[in-house]
């Protein structure tokens, strides 16, 4: 293994707080976007739901 000890993984000979936060943010980051997708989704089917019921009905009513 690299690193002797967690500890030294951890602080990674000063640099570990810079390390493990990029780690953290680019986490962060990458959760928000699947989030975003997700809800993005969701909206697009229903608007696509949504047209759809009012064109059945469209063609159901007599003009």
């Amino acid at each position: 293994m690299y690193f002797e000890s967690v500890e030294a993984l951890l602080y990674m000979d000063g640099h570990g707080s810079y390390v493990w936060f990029c780690f953290a943010l680019t986490f962060a980051v990458l959760v928000g976007l699947i989030v975003q997708a997700r809800r993005r989704n969701r909206t697009a089917r229903q608007l696509l739901a949504s047209a759809a019921r009012r064109r059945r009905a469209e063609q159901r009513s007599p003009q």
